[in-house]
C-alpha cells in the first residue's frame, strides 16, 4: 500500500510530476491511516529539492483510501493536524554514494 501511495504522490504536480528539472525527496513522512468523516485518510509530506535554488519546497497531500482505490483529496492542512507521522522511505530519493 505504501508503494502505491508513493507512486500516487509522484504523479502530482506539487511533487514535481511536470518538472523539467529532476527533483529529489528527503525526510518524507506519512501518517497512519485515520478516519475523518467516515473516510480513511493518509497525510503525506516531504522536502523536495531541485526545482529552485533556494530552500526546499514542502509539498503535502491528503490521500483517501476507499475500497483499495487511492485518490488525492484537496483538503486544507487542518485535517492532518494532530496525527502522528512516521518516516516514509518509499518516497525518499536515494542519494548516490550514501547508504
Amino acid at each position: 500500500m505504501r508503494e502505491r501511495i508513493a507512486a500516487l504522490a509522484l504523479r502530482q504536480v506539487a511533487f514535481g510530476a511536470v518538472s523539467l528539472i529532476p527533483v529529489r525527496f528527503e525526510r518524507s513522512r506519512i501518517s497512519q491511516p485515520f478516519q475523518d468523516g467516515g473516510r480513511t485518510l493518509h497525510c503525506i509530506s516531504t522536502r523536495m529539492r531541485g526545482r529552485n535554488l533556494g530552500e526546499p519546497e514542502r509539498p503535502k497531500i491528503v490521500v483517501q483510501e476507499r475500497g483499495g482505490v487511492l485518490s488525492v483529496v484537496n483538503e486544507d492542512d487542518e485535517v492532518c493536524q494532530g496525527h502522528r507521522t512516521e518516516p516514509f522511505p518509499e518516497l525518499d530519493t536515494p542519494v548516490p554514494g550514501k547508504t
